[in-house]
């Protein structure tokens, strides 16, 4: 078994849920990187917390991206992505 090529996955918090400059950035890179939806939107209330879903395809590969109240913007998935993104929003 080749173990280089197997890749973890990562769960990444790239910041505040309500920051709406890092969401502009995250649609742009998700762009960039060709992602294509894998299914709608879904947002959920639980308690006073609200939470918004998405999942996404970069190259087969699929990747969760969350925003919830006190947790913040997270983007979770195979770590050679997910690295990626992080990198492309930080430049």
């Amino acid at each position: 078994m080749d173990y280089k090529k197997i890749e973890e996955d990562v769960t990444v918090i790239l910041g505040d849920e309500y920051d709406d400059e890092l969401r502009a950035k995250l649609i742009n890179v998700l762009h960039q990187l060709g992602a294509v939806n894998s299914g709608p939107a879904q947002q959920f209330l639980v308690g006073s917390q609200d939470v918004q879903e998405c999942d996404v395809n970069i190259d087969g590969k699929i990747i969760h991206i969350e925003a919830e109240t006190y947790v913040g913007l997270s983007v979770s998935g195979p770590s050679n992505i997910v690295k990626r993104i992080q990198e492309l929003i930080i430049l």
